[in-house]
């Protein structure tokens, strides 16, 4: 029976990361995903169709949302809660008046595609 998985915290954890390291065994892909050191397991011969269609979904969003989401994540993983949400609110405030942001918002409202300029 295989043990149950456990959410992704977005982190290893460092029970886990001291036996990785040292002991220095090997650990098979399944283990990997488990443990969330790895997003998705790709089938043989389908590694690049995956990264690149993961790439195509990053790049057809607001690349200022992306950048801001990026600021976010990193800088609020390193912060408390409270801190981190802030952080995360401030990101956003950023972006209200962007054409980008516009640009979604009207879309959204019209059932088409967004096109972002990064502006």
């Amino acid at each position: 029976m295989a043990a149950a998985r456990r959410p992704c915290r977005g982190w290893l954890g460092e029970r886990r990361a001291k036996e990785i390291i040292l002991t220095g065994k090997p650990f098979s892909a399944e283990q990997a995903l488990d443990w969330g050191v790895i997003n998705k397991i790709s089938e043989p011969g389908e590694l690049m169709t995956d990264v690149l269609a993961t790439a195509q979904a990053i790049c057809d969003n607001a690349p200022l949302s992306v950048r801001q989401a990026k600021k976010a994540i990193h800088h609020g993983l390193q912060m408390d809660l409270k801190r981190g949400l802030m952080f995360e609110i401030e990101a956003y405030n950023r972006l209200v008046d962007t054409e980008d942001r516009h640009e979604g918002v009207l879309a959204f409202n019209e059932r088409r595609k967004p096109v972002f300029r990064g502006r």
